[in-house]
């Protein structure tokens, strides 16, 4: 006590001190050595006391006694230090730490280097101390030796931590008293990037995040990319996510959040299946925590990346990008929602044509609807169709227009399954637009779009089946033919949910009273798709109604009128096909052709729509070929060219179904109009064999094949 009583703060007590221990100890060097280890303990009770000053005293007697007797008190100072390190007392540990501290403050450089080997292990040891004051003092401890020692400290020091890290969570607190010197923190970063990842790994690179914001850029550069390879461990997945979510906690400037989406869009874009999911789980993190710093830039980019996902095989890589997807529709600003309506109908075409050209590499068929994975999760729609709704309510004329054809192409895409939760919320709003004061495009995408509604939902769709007929019929009277056609298209998908046509097809006969030959030629499409499309229960008032007023329709002096007609009364031979075909047949071969243009036209739509009725016997077939093959001659171009189309229809219908196809009697036809006068038949021509040929090789084989393929050539 007198010999740290020496070093006392107050020059009274100090002087004092000093005149007793004179009086007492004639040899100093002797009665040091002598008393050496109670001394040393005495300092290290008074270091670990809460009184600073008596602390103080302790380390400046400590320091004094190392600086006059270094070499040869060292050796003896420090294994008591290190035994000290072993006592129960945690107070006492630190004062350990405390004296190890003033210890090599006081010695000099050389002395550390020669005693290294047993300071460093005693330094490393109070780091994994279970008590987090000495921890902190070790801390200290390890600043001042880092001092004369340098960078071979690091490299004997933290190696062993990070293994204790796999034990201990005391080790883990150790390394962050460690983490404030820049060297530690450059030795540890490139080992940590080191594959593999590991546990301990990952929670050190917690530890350097929390400590070190001013490196974040560097750090997400390079510690980010292992970690997102490790999620997907199942081992490791738990501690990788806490890695990665403590580097975006790091994003601070423009400069590190550019660094955070560039190897979040970089994992999107290029990863393994396992590393995207992990990328799309760091991105909801993101997004959740910076929001308010995120640039429409950077927004606009992460989404496009994220919806072009879309079609995806693994199951757990579209569960991650739709939780990205939801997390960035939250943080969208109403003025930003329309711009990525954009990003949504590109990638899903993008995404639908690759499938349909993998389809035909693979050898199969050219499918029209193609259905993306991600379009078939439960609440697929969830993060998508709030923004298309948006377009549709509150965007201009355009941007409506965009977002209705964006959402019928978003709709083919969708399951039933995925579809069937929203399919309330999506039509209800696209029937209500359809009824305000809107330009003809944006009704024309409406209308298509609540087509395909009607073609994917099915009987969800039922509730809406008044209003949707209402809406469509009304569709029939629009200005734009567009319009009017796509509508007359919808109310035939429209039947196969809707069982009370009678009313339906009433009032469509009524509606051909009109004096617009538009409406007129509208009503007829429309009587066609609802007559192909609804059921055969058709009462045979309503048939027999029909069956006059299109007789009369073939009659028109309009040609458009005339046609749809023609198409409508062949649509009519669904239901009676007997009454429709004698009547067609019969006019075709015996009135003037003006009279018999419709009938004509007729025949090639009743092929096409009544072939099971026609290609039962051989002699209804010829009955046909009566009326076809003459109209291949015909002066008349628009009946030239129907025949181009009833021919080729008919023998496709006939190889399909393994008859002998009807080519002595039509394929004069087909090659004589290979040089016919008018640019359109011939190109009509063209295409139908080749479509037939394709289906069948042999069709123009024989003695014809040099006469087509120099007519062809021609």
């Amino acid at each position: 006590s007198i010999y740290i009583a020496r070093s006392d703060s107050t020059p009274k007590v100090r002087q004092a001190a000093v005149h007793v221990w004179k009086t007492m100890v004639s040899n100093t060097p002797k009665a040091l050595k002598e008393m050496m280890s109670t001394l040393v303990m005495s300092m290290i009770e008074s270091l670990s006391c809460p009184a600073s000053e008596r602390r103080s005293n302790a380390g400046r007697a400590l320091g004094d006694l190392v600086r006059k007797l270094g070499d040869r008190v060292l050796p003896e100072v420090i294994p008591i230090l290190r035994t000290g390190l072993q006592d129960p007392d945690s107070n006492l540990r630190q004062g350990v730490c405390f004296g190890l501290s003033e210890l090599m403050d006081a010695a000099t450089k050389q002395q550390l280097i020669e005693f290294t080997d047993d300071l460093v292990p005693t330094v490393r040891d109070a780091l994994c101390d279970e008590d987090e004051e000495v921890r902190t003092a070790a801390g200290a401890a390890f600043a001042t030796l880092y001092k004369a020692v340098g960078t071979s400290l690091v490299e004997q020091i933290v190696p062993k931590l990070l293994r204790e890290l796999e034990e201990s969570d005391d080790a883990l607190d150790g390394l962050r008293q460690l983490c404030t010197n820049s060297s530690v923190v450059d030795f540890l970063v490139p080992n940590l990037s080191r594959p593999p990842m590991t546990a301990p790994k990952s929670r050190a690179i917690q530890v350097l995040a929390g400590v070190c914001d001013d490196r974040a850029g560097e750090f997400i550069e390079k510690l980010l990319p292992p970690l997102l390879q490790a999620m997907a461990d199942v081992e490791l997945g738990e501690s990788c996510s806490k890695g990665a979510d403590s580097l975006v906690s790091m994003v601070a400037d423009d400069e590190s959040m550019e660094a955070l989406m560039a190897e979040v869009i970089r994992g999107l874009t290029y990863g393994e299946p396992e590393v995207k999911a992990s990328a799309a789980r760091v991105a909801r993190t993101m997004l959740a925590e910076h929001a308010a710093v995120l640039k429409h830039e950077r927004k606009a980019s992460l989404y496009q990346t994220l919806i072009g996902l879309a079609d995806e095989e693994s199951e757990s890589v579209l569960k991650a990008v739709w939780d990205a997807l939801d997390g960035l529709l939250n943080i969208l600003g109403q003025d930003e929602q329309i711009v990525y309506i954009q990003y949504i109908r590109e990638s899903i075409s993008s995404l639908t044509e690759r499938r349909r050209r993998a389809n035909l590499r693979s050898g199969g068929a050219r499918a029209d609807a193609i259905e993306l994975r991600g379009l078939c999760q439960p609440n697929a729609l969830a993060p998508l169709f709030p923004l298309l709704l948006h377009g549709l309510l509150h965007g201009t004329s355009e941007q409506r227009e965009f977002a209705a054809d964006a959402l019928g192409e978003m709709i083919e895409a969708t399951s039933f399954g995925a579809l069937k939760p929203s399919a309330v919320k999506i039509t209800g709003p696209l029937i209500r637009i359809m009824g305000d004061r809107f330009p003809w495009q944006v009704k024309a995408a409406i209308t298509q779009t609540l087509a395909i509604m009607i073609g994917k939902g099915g009987l969800v769709l039922k509730p809406f089946v008044p209003q949707l007929q209402s809406t469509f019929v009304k569709g029939l009277q629009e200005s734009a033919r567009t319009v009017r056609t796509r509508a007359a298209a919808a109310l035939g998908k429209l039947m196969k949910i809707n069982a009370r046509v009678d009313p339906l097809l009433k009032e469509l006969l009524k509606g051909l009273s009109s004096e617009d030959n538009a409406i007129k030629e509208s009503m007829h499409l429309a009587l066609m798709h609802v007559l192909k499309s609804g059921p055969r229960t058709i009462s045979p008032d309503i048939q027999d109604k029909a069956f006059e007023a299109l007789k009369q329709g073939l009659q028109h002096d309009n040609i458009h009128v005339k046609i749809s007609a023609a198409h409508a009364f062949a649509a009519l031979g669904l239901h009676r096909y007997d009454e429709v075909s004698g009547m067609i047949l019969d006019t075709a071969a015996h009135t003037d052709e003006k009279q018999r243009l419709g009938a004509l036209v007729c025949v090639c739509y009743l092929i096409k729509l009544c072939t099971e009725s026609i290609l039962e016997t051989q002699e209804e077939v010829e009955r046909v070929l009566s009326v076809l093959v003459p109209m291949s001659s015909s002066e008349d171009e628009i009946v030239r060219g129907f025949f181009i189309k009833g021919a080729k229809s008919l023998i496709l219908q006939q190889v399909a179904r393994d008859q002998k196809p009807s080519m002595s009697e039509c394929g004069p036809g087909f090659l004589r109009l290979l040089s016919d006068s008018s640019i359109e038949v011939k190109v009509d021509d063209i295409k139908a064999i080749k479509s037939m040929v394709k289906v069948d090789p042999k069709l123009f084989g024989g003695p014809a094949l040099p006469k087509l393929l120099t007519r062809m050539a021609a």
